[in-house]
């Protein structure tokens, strides 16, 4: 069965209980599939690269559409939040949101009719998408799982802000890490993604950032802000030479 986020997001937590770590959030016509039911939990996973996990059963609305059909027509939102509204009132929509078969202002999801007036990005334009939308997230606090301007970490920013241009990306860091083609930090362009390790000797892939100009990248740490970066990685720029995270390599994702 296929299901179908008809709400501004659905919290997705790694067990079956309330309680539980929040490991992603499925953003508003997010499609995903459901795996199976455990005592009022349904285990679901996206289809457009979401974390895996448990959302509560009475949130699960089944996707009336074919899902290839629904994915060819689908475009996503890149307003940092935006509203779509039918009859039956309006629904927050955050960036990154799906808008599926989108045409005059209007869109179409399971029989019902949304208004929107959100704006969107070309596919593949990943530097439109840093310049107009990732300086809009700046100053948000870092929340793990977290994928709005109410809360966000490091890799729901960076898949986030690829989305909006239409790059799928996977949701967390070691994932998105496997991804592209890696350059040489001299060689980094607008959008390039760069991976670190929580120290010099680790390899194991912990945080991700966006590469905005030289020496200059765009992070979920504590905020989204503006950081220093060089060979060794990433700095404070109030604290120059103290490093916070190692930089591991830089890859360009590439959209085929």
């Amino acid at each position: 069965m296929h299901g179908v986020v008809t709400t501004s997001l659905v919290p997705v937590r790694a067990e079956p209980k309330e309680q539980s770590e929040l490991v992603d959030q499925y953003l508003f016509g997010e499609p995903y599939k459901v795996l199976g039911e455990r005592e009022g939990w349904a285990r679901v996973e996206s289809l457009v690269g979401g974390h895996p996990g448990w959302i509560d059963s009475k949130l699960v609305v089944p996707l009336e559409h074919h899902i290839s059909e629904y994915l060819d027509n689908a475009r996503f939102s890149a307003s940092l939040i935006q509203t779509a509204g039918n009859p039956t009132g309006d629904i927050w929509i955050p960036a990154g949101s799906i808008i599926p078969f989108y045409s005059n202002q209007q869109f179409y999801l399971n029989g019902k009719q949304y208004r929107f007036m959100g704006t969107f990005f070309e596919k593949g334009d990943i530097a439109t998408a840093v310049y107009e939308l990732l300086n809009q997230f700046l100053g948000t606090v870092y929340l793990w799982g977290g994928k709005t301007f109410m809360g966000i970490d490091c890799s729901g920013l960076t898949q986030v802000i690829y989305r909006t241009a239409g790059i799928m990306l996977p949701r967390n860091a070691s994932q998105q890490a496997q991804e592209g083609i890696e350059v040489p930090l001299e060689k980094a362009e607008v959008g390039d993604l760069a991976f670190f390790s929580k120290n010099p000797e680790s390899n194991k892939i912990t945080h991700v950032g966006i590469i905005v100009r030289k020496n200059r990248i765009i992070h979920a740490s504590g905020t989204v802000h503006l950081s220093g970066l060089d060979s060794t990685g990433i700095y404070e720029l109030s604290n120059p030479g103290q490093y916070t995270h190692y930089l591991k390599f830089v890859k360009r994702i590439i959209e085929i």
